[in-house]
């Protein structure tokens, strides 16, 4: 009971954390970045460069999530091992569950077609 309680309050802390942004209406306007970045100097411009074109966005995301959950939600790095060992191992019940629903689905059609068939041709 008590992990349930435990797993219980952290989605609620999740979902508290993501409304804002989920709900959030953003409208973004840049133009007072880019006039700034235009009044730059050559020098400045290669010291201060910025170009939203040029972000490896894997990287960034990574790091996004990463900082996120070490400073937002105040989780330990060391569980993350943990839980791409869980990920996977859900990942592969998961998949196992597919193909056994689909077999399944797949071998009650195949009754009801012989069965069909059997009626209409015998």
């Amino acid at each position: 009971m008590c992990m349930l309680v435990k797993i219980y309050r952290k989605v609620d802390k999740h979902i508290h954390l993501l409304k804002y942004f989920s709900m959030y209406e953003c409208n973004f306007d840049n133009q007072k970045c880019l006039s700034l970045y235009n009044s730059l100097g050559e020098k400045d411009k290669e010291i201060f460069y910025f170009n939203s074109n040029e972000i490896v966005w894997k990287d960034y995301l990574t790091r996004l999530v990463d900082g996120g959950r070490l400073y937002m939600l105040k989780e330990s790095v060391d569980t993350i091992p943990e839980g791409k060992i869980r990920y996977m191992k859900f990942y592969i019940a998961h998949q196992t569950i597919k193909v056994l629903l689909y077999g399944l689905i797949a071998w009650i059609l195949w009754s009801v077609v012989l069965r069909v068939k059997y009626m209409y041709f015998s």
